[in-house]
């Protein structure tokens, strides 16, 4: 995984809301910002940018293999792992899976898509899922 921080959060979840998230899933932590501050100092931490809200800077973490995009909104920490990165030769890859959640209304991910998007996030508490929106 990508980084310690999130791979010890990663590795408390339950195997489903793992496999959701290296689906795709857009997740939400309701932590106030917890984890966003901790992954932010990490050193594949890299300012971007993407069609999410953030009230933060954004940043994206690329290692091995993994494509963890990241941000802030008031009250949660906000992930995706997206299936190809932003930069080249992954961009072409990604503008394909940008028009898949267009056109079908899912985030690719790794390992598969997921209904979980921006719209309707998997929210997690405490380490725990907190329900569907």
């Amino acid at each position: 995984m990508c980084d310690c921080d999130f791979a010890v959060f990663y590795n408390q979840l339950s195997g489903t809301d793992k496999t959701d998230i290296l689906h795709g899933a857009y997740v939400k932590v309701l932590d106030r910002g917890a984890l966003y501050s901790k992954l932010i100092k990490t050193p594949c931490a890299t300012a971007s940018c993407s069609s999410h809200r953030s009230s933060k800077l954004q940043y994206r973490c690329v290692e091995e293999g993994y494509n963890l995009l990241y941000g802030f909104e008031p009250g949660y920490t906000w992930f995706q792992i997206e299936r190809f990165s932003i930069g080249f030769p992954g961009c072409c890859c990604h503008m394909f899976t940008y028009m898949v959640y267009v056109c079908r209304g899912v985030n690719v991910g790794p390992t598969g898509v997921s209904a979980h998007t921006e719209a309707h996030p998997l929210v997690i508490y405490n380490k725990k899922r907190a329900g569907g929106n």
